[in-house]
């Protein structure tokens, strides 16, 4: 059926609460030591630098890495390859130098934004009918039909993203100390094993659905997956 739209009525898109979403404290708790971490290429070229803040906490190393000091002094390295160098030269930073066999875990901890669903609803006057439609035309399926004082109206919902919040994330490495028999000396390795959710944001927003029964609408949890 072919559908004309004509915007008739513009219905509410956002709650009349507003709440602005602030960043979040990843993690939460006292006692970071400010430090910083630089890398170079050598014979290539200068690399770049980072602070970040660190703590032994529970039995593992934790680390919250300054993203706004990051520099980038290379001029063949790309930000997103060179975050990932810096983060793991971080990790290995704080490991102690030990010259025994040593393992430890460390936490690099990082906000990911999550997300709500809102959308503008547009009402529908419907045409002529048509029998067939285009291979690959679709968004005609995505109309729906509503009872509204006896009448029926049909719909097409048009619909956005926007931030409801942060939660915090860490990215777990394992880390050893081993004694290199060619370099002959103590070297740390570096592994990342897992990516962990440190807490979450899901649950009801203070946005409500612009149709009745006008219930809040679920903040999505961000995902905790890639780097940057």
């Amino acid at each position: 059926m072919r559908l004309y739209l004509f915007i008739m009525t513009v219905l509410i898109i956002l709650c009349l609460q507003y709440k602005v979403s602030q960043a979040i404290d990843c993690p939460s708790g006292l006692d970071w030591t400010s430090s910083s971490v630089g890398y170079s290429f050598g014979d290539y070229g200068p690399g770049g630098e980072i602070n970040y803040e660190r703590r032994f906490s529970g039995g593992n190393y934790e680390i919250k890495i300054d993203w706004n000091s990051y520099q980038n002094n290379s001029d063949f390295m790309p930000d997103d390859a060179m975050k990932r160098i810096h983060e793991i030269e971080a990790v290995r930073a704080v490991v102690p130098n030990y010259n025994i066999p040593y393992d430890c875990d460390v936490y690099v901890y990082f906000e990911r934004e999550c997300k709500v669903k809102v959308k503008l609803v547009l009402e529908l006057e419907r045409g002529a009918e048509v029998t067939c439609s285009d291979d690959g035309v679709n968004f005609c399926q995505d109309w729906y039909e509503m009872l509204i004082n006896g009448k029926q109206h049909s719909f097409f919902n048009i619909y956005k993203y926007i931030n409801c919040g942060y939660k915090c994330c860490a990215r777990i490495y394992h880390c050893s100390r081993n004694y290199d028999v060619i370099r002959q000396l103590w070297v740390t390795s570096v592994n990342l094993t897992s990516t962990v959710s440190i807490s979450t944001c899901s649950g009801p927003t203070n946005y409500r659905d612009c149709l009745s029964p006008n219930d809040f609408l679920p903040c999505e949890d961000g995902s905790c997956d890639g780097y940057y």
